[in-house]
């Protein structure tokens, strides 16, 4: 996994983005991208929320990207959503990229799948302006068209399935399938007695947690079991 994602719902309520078909670009972008952290959490991937509500496009843009780039470049990944829009009988994904061609193609590929609509594939487009000025690498996903309403009816469908499959492609882990349980600590609980009752082991209880001293742990410790 990164070791952080930044992911933004493009536009804002005063800038308003595409429409269509009884949507708003705006409010649907904020929607899924809050799908989209919820399955981050499940899954343990760090993220930071870079959602701009600037009354007008370019300060959306340069806020976004100066949330962005506030953080370190190492380990960074820094996504955009979007919808497209203009036109009521285009269909599918596209994913725009400065440089990471394979990724787009995978998340592209990955919704498109999971929708059934047409993987338009990626698109490498070096003039927009949050791929230009991210300092990390980024990509930009238009989910569908927001002007389709078969697009649309599928989106609202199946939202938390597209979300949990952009989390998938970005992370390589699925918070479907992923059995992370998260165990606070008993008086009297031993990492033996924890593990035995989990069925697992005292070794990946150290290793899951980063313990250092496997006789020393305490009521109210939070630890992952997986």
């Amino acid at each position: 996994m990164y070791d952080l994602i930044t992911i933004n719902g493009g536009h804002s309520a005063r800038s308003t983005g595409a429409s269509g078909c009884g949507y708003k670009e705006h409010q649907e972008t904020r929607n899924l991208k809050n799908e989209v952290i919820s399955c981050f959490k499940q899954v343990g991937q760090k993220y930071k929320d870079t959602t701009s509500d600037k009354s007008n496009q370019q300060a959306v843009l340069d806020e976004q990207i100066h949330l962005c780039n506030v953080n370190p470049v190492k380990g960074r990944l820094d996504v955009s959503i979007h919808f497209n829009g203009g036109s009521s009988i285009g269909t599918g994904t596209e994913v725009y990229y400065y440089t990471e061609k394979q990724l787009a193609s995978h998340v592209s590929s990955l919704i498109s799948k999971e929708a059934g609509w047409r993987d338009r594939g990626a698109k490498q487009n070096k003039g927009l302006y949050f791929l230009k000025h991210t300092t990390a690498p980024s990509i930009l996903i238009e989910v569908c068209f927001i002007t389709n309403c078969n697009d649309m009816k599928i989106y609202e469908k199946k939202r938390k399935a597209l979300a949990e499959t952009i989390c998938y492609a970005l992370t390589g882990k699925h918070p479907s399938t992923d059995t992370t349980k998260l165990y606070v600590v008993k008086k009297g609980d031993t990492l033996y007695s924890i593990a035995k009752d989990h069925h697992t082991t005292v070794d990946k209880l150290v290793k899951a947690n980063n313990i250092k001293d496997k006789n020393l742990i305490h009521p109210g410790q939070k630890l992952m079991i997986k």
